[in-house]
């Protein structure tokens, strides 16, 4: 299922590919698989929107130039000044040593179509090869030599003075290694996509200047409406930033208001809580006469009340009654009262008795017994 799939992919990517590459040498041709599905060269009669286009060996001129710097960055600076037009020329470092850099050029024809990248055949085929290798492509009408050595490349049409591999050997002042020979049923599958053995800083050597890829006019084109959507979108953003400012600025208000409200309400608390405090203070120093009143007012219906008033931590009772003593003993008897006795002698005025009786609550009594623990353990 796998290898389906791969063939597939294969059938669909290749085509797309062979497409991307059109092939110059005074006719423009496109690459496409014939009916034996293999690679060949057709006319081509549109030229518009070339990817990449590769020049045949007559439509430039080759050389190598040694420049005696080995900084990239200088050696950079000296080559786009010695050879500041560069949409018709190309080069590419080749390797550097001793303090000198080896550069192949290529002036290429002013007069070749117009193609996102721009590569000579012979840079392609100084990849397809060994070091110190010489290849020998034998086209339907002449032969083409190329050799690589040190990276450098070296190539030549047949001519009468080159006739041979071993005369352009000894032209170029090269020693190859081997020798390779294709035909010229072979020529065309090597400009197949992708070109795996050529490096991708040699590859983007050949791509068309950056300043020449878009014209004033179409700068203009696409330049009027980015720059009216940056407008309408700096407004938008601009208009959006306000309203999220005056939104923030309502909400800081109201919460201004609130925490306000709530501070208010929190110090008024406090000094609630303060009067709290103090009144609790007060009132625990107090002595609670509640059990007081409760005996008193079984008193009441057997004696009229004078007065009564609190000394020492005794409760003095004066009134008058029919019976004193039935009153003391009564007042014993209370489950409330405790120590009950007579302050002065009774004095009878008539049928009535007036009395001045002093007694203790049980209560007062508890709460006064409680308090001599409380310092005895403490002391202790």
């Amino acid at each position: 299922m796998s290898n389906k799939i791969i063939s597939w992919a294969k059938s669909k990517i290749k085509p797309y590919l062979l497409s991307l590459v059109k092939y110059y040498d005074g006719q423009l041709y496109e690459l496409r698989l014939d009916h034996e599905q293999k690679i060949a060269l057709f006319p081509c009669d549109s030229s518009a929107s070339i990817k990449l286009l590769i020049l045949a060996r007559k439509h430039y001129q080759e050389s190598v130039d040694s420049i005696p710097v080995d900084n990239n960055k200088e050696l950079k600076k000296i080559l786009a000044l010695k050879y500041p037009n560069k949409l018709h020329t190309k080069y590419s470092l080749c390797n550097q040593d001793n303090g000198q850099s080896k550069v192949n050029v290529w002036h290429l024809d002013p007069n070749v179509p117009s193609a996102l990248f721009t590569i000579p055949e012979t840079a392609i085929f100084s990849h397809q090869i060994e070091n110190n290798q010489l290849l020998t492509i034998n086209k339907k009408q002449t032969s083409l030599f190329v050799s690589r050595t040190n990276n450098v490349v070296y190539s030549s049409v047949q001519s009468a003075l080159v006739k041979n591999p071993a005369m352009f050997a000894l032209s170029a002042g090269i020693m190859p290694d081997s020798e390779e020979i294709i035909g010229a049923e072979q020529f065309a599958t090597r400009f197949s996509l992708p070109f795996k053995q050529m490096p991708f800083s040699r590859l983007i050597s050949f791509i068309k200047p950056s300043d020449t890829l878009l014209s004033k006019e179409k700068i203009k084109w696409l330049g009027l409406p980015l720059a009216a959507i940056f407008l309408l979108n700096l407004l938008v953003v601009s208009a959006f930033i306000s309203y999220k400012k005056n939104e923030l600025e309502t909400s800081m208000a109201q919460f201004d208001d609130k925490f306000t409200t709530m501070l208010s309400a929190q110090q008024e608390m406090e000094e609630n809580l303060q009067r709290f405090d103090a009144l609790s203070s007060f009132f625990s120093t107090q002595s609670s006469h509640l059990d007081l009143l409760l005996a008193v007012s079984d008193v009441f219906p057997k004696a009229r009340i004078s007065n009564l008033r609190r000394t020492d931590g005794r409760y003095i009772l004066r009134g008058y009654t029919e019976n004193a003593l039935d009153l003391l003993t009564f007042m014993n008897n209370h489950e409330r009262i405790e120590d009950a006795k007579f302050d002065f002698p009774i004095n009878k005025g008539g049928k009535i008795e007036f009395f001045v009786i002093s007694f203790k609550s049980v209560a007062l009594a508890n709460l006064v017994l409680d308090t001599n623990e409380q310092e005895g353990t403490n002391n202790g």
